[in-house]
């Protein structure tokens, strides 16, 4: 079958390589049982995280946050496994009991939001769905907001791997608010840089 082609493929490729490199320690592990190799030769095997650019950061003036609002920043996009529709229903449900003002809730993505999504009636009005923008502007987002949201899905690439914007987002100094899978290396390093809530 094809999936069988496909697996015999990539144990040839991962044993021939001369290195073998990914994001994080358990999809470097993975590759190496995968290959069924039990060499723990660290010549070959390497994990190398995604991180971000300093210079980045340096070239945006701190922006002065409104204290009137509570600004919660998304960056990046959404698809099938990922989706903002709890975080909405977690929203408007806080707004509807009456324990979270509607009026100062500010709801930012940077990023397209697929069209399947629905922003619910309680939050119309507060989510601003920005599209694409320049690299700049979502840094001086995130610098900007007061909260900022991470969503990763729960499959095992979830789990595994790292997403680029978790960098950014520790670079901004910002809190963080992830719903992550509770195991994964996402949730690891938010916890360990005391960067946030899980």
């Amino acid at each position: 079958t094809l999936v069988a082609f496909e697996r015999w493929l990539e144990i040839r490729l991962i044993r021939a390589a001369h290195r073998v490199v990914s994001v994080s320690d358990p999809i470097v592990n993975q590759f190496r049982q995968i290959a069924r190799e039990t060499s723990l030769d660290s010549r070959k095997y390497h994990t190398l995280p995604n991180g971000f650019d300093r210079e980045d950061f340096a070239r945006n003036d701190p922006p002065s946050c409104d204290p009137t609002r509570l600004t919660i920043v998304y960056s990046g996009l959404f698809h099938s496994s990922t989706t903002p529709v709890h975080f909405f229903e977690a929203v408007a449900g806080l707004i509807e009991e009456g324990l979270l003002p509607g009026e100062v809730v500010r709801l930012q993505f940077l990023g397209v939001l697929s069209a399947d999504v629905q922003v619910p009636p309680a939050l119309a009005g507060l989510v601003e769905c920005r599209g694409y923008v320049g690299h700049a502007e979502v840094i001086a987002a995130l610098l900007a907001s007061d909260v900022q949201l991470l969503i990763i899905d729960g499959s095992a690439w979830g789990k595994h791997a790292y997403r680029g914007k978790v960098f950014e987002y520790l670079a901004a100094g910002r809190p963080i608010l992830a719903l992550v899978p509770p195991d994964g290396v996402a949730a690891d390093l938010i916890r360990e840089s005391h960067a946030g809530v899980v």
